[in-house]
């Protein structure tokens, strides 16, 4: 296993085209600004709110380009992403022209800085979590996964099996959109979704696993098949954007590691966010051949500009509303978190289960449309008050950046760590994370988790009996 060293003039070249990408963000940052004010509605703002979104979104813009320069990708570049997007892009642009998702009034400039402070400080304790881990703590998963390849046969035969499963119960035509493409394995709602999340979970690692023994061997067979098999049962249409980014931005990683060197990843998470998601939006609660694709991306195009304003970018109005909820009535004290943590306790065995964070702030406030988010910073508020946010914020951010080591400490293309597939699904995952709720995001990745578990269990035991941990 070798790795060439850089010389020089390699060094410079690679400064040169880090430079040259942070540039390159810049105008687009300012573009994105430009198209912001450009569409201004609201007649009066203020000095010190304005300020405040200006002080947020420099220091998130700032953090982005510094972790790229480490890592070409990472779950803390997700991070900085989410909220120079959600919390900046959409809530400044929600805030000039006074309209908010799902309420009917606009917050007030005092709301503003208050929130934008607290958004603040939650961003520089996390920032303080990920000092506080080194960047050489991470050991534990520094095992080797090439004794999975043998059983490459086996997921290959569960890829095929999968596909036809699906096709037999939901019909291939029925796959290509989302509207039609829901499977039901029972009348139990619960139990039915974790049987469909842990069958997702088992085609993706024989996805990743075949591209992973692809890489080793260059037989091409079984990554074939488990690609194709993957590509009908779950299409690009016919499933949520979770699952899709998950599942292809994953294989997409593990596909090509040269994507470690360079930085089309982020790139393509741009490009994929602001047109590829919301396009896949026209096959939600319509059939296949019922939609106009034309139409659909004319439709994208046609509202970049307003797009800032429309629900799914609430995040920043639900943090305000969480905000205003824990000022009213106080913390749950954690009870949200224990509702995440034994999410998979049926509800007609604990009768007070807690519902989603999103769904409980949207019941608090008597609407009738429940289906909103609740981003990581409101998940702490509501659990434990700006207090409890901000050190859950610290543990938070060491926890990130160890995720990041774990993968990150291996150097080599030609390395297969036990870790680097799981890593790799939750990097194209990570964004709904932190879009939440933490409920439904935390249910679905512990089936990933679950089923990462249940194929390494024993080389992870293994690994770490013959490590000095």
């Amino acid at each position: 296993m070798k790795i060439c060293k850089k010389s020089s003039t390699d060094k410079f070249l690679l400064s040169t085209k880090q430079i040259l990408f942070s540039y390159g963000m810049i105008v687009f940052v300012l573009l994105i600004c430009w198209n912001m004010f450009g569409h201004t509605t609201i007649s009066h703002i203020s000095g010190y709110a304005i300020v405040s979104f200006l002080v947020n979104g420099l220091l998130w813009f700032v953090m982005l380009i510094y972790e790229l320069a480490k890592r070409s990708y990472s779950l803390l570049f997700i991070i900085w992403f989410f909220c120079l997007y959600f919390f900046f892009f959409a809530g400044f642009t929600q805030y000039l022209n006074g309209s908010f998702p799902w309420i009917s009034y606009a917050y007030t400039d005092s709301n503003i800085f208050i929130f934008n402070l607290c958004l603040l400080l939650w961003s520089f304790f996390l920032i303080l979590g990920t000092k506080v881990c080194r960047d050489k703590s991470a050991k534990a998963l520094m095992v080797d996964c090439t004794p999975i390849f043998k059983m490459i046969s086996i997921f290959v035969f569960f890829s095929i099996f999968i596909c036809v499963y699906r096709i037999s119960k939901v019909g291939f035509v029925n796959l290509l959109s989302r509207e039609t493409s829901s499977l039901s394995v029972s009348d139990n709602g619960s139990l039915s979704m974790i049987v469909d999340k842990l069958l997702m979970s088992m085609m993706y690692f024989s996805a990743a696993y075949s591209i992973l023994y692809y890489r080793k061997t260059k037989i091409k067979l079984p990554m074939m098949i488990c690609c194709f098999c993957m590509l009908i049962a779950y299409f690009p249409t016919g499933s949520s954007r979770n699952v899709i980014a998950g599942l292809y931005l994953g294989c997409f990683l593990l596909m090509f590691p040269s994507l470690r060197h360079n930085h089309f990843f982020s790139v393509l998470l741009i490009f994929s966010f602001m047109i590829v998601f919301p396009f896949l939006n026209a096959f939600r609660n319509t059939t296949f051949v019922d939609v106009d694709v034309s139409l659909a991306i004319n439709k994208v195009i046609d509202n970049l500009s307003t797009e800032w304003l429309a629900g799914d970018y609430d995040a920043y109005s639900m943090f305000g509303l969480t905000y205003n909820y824990v000022s009213d009535y106080g913390s749950t004290l954690g009870r949200q978190l224990f509702g995440v943590l034994f999410f998979f306790i049926p509800r007609s065995i604990w009768k007070t289960k807690p519902y989603g964070s999103g769904y409980f702030i949207a019941d608090n406030l008597g609407w009738n449309f429940k289906n909103v988010s609740c981003p990581l910073p409101s998940e702490m508020l509501i659990n434990f008050g700006v207090t409890g946010m901000l050190i859950c914020a610290l543990l938070f951010g060491i926890l990130i950046k160890w995720l990041d080591n774990c993968f990150w400490q291996n150097k080599y293309d030609d390395n297969f760590g036990v870790f680097e597939p799981l890593y790799c699904y939750m990097v194209g995952y990570f964004l709904f994370v932190c879009r939440g709720d933490l409920l439904s995001s935390f249910a679905y990745l512990s089936s990933v988790i679950v089923v990462w578990l249940l194929i390494n269990g024993r080389l992870l035991i293994r690994g770490l009996k013959n490590k000095d941990i």
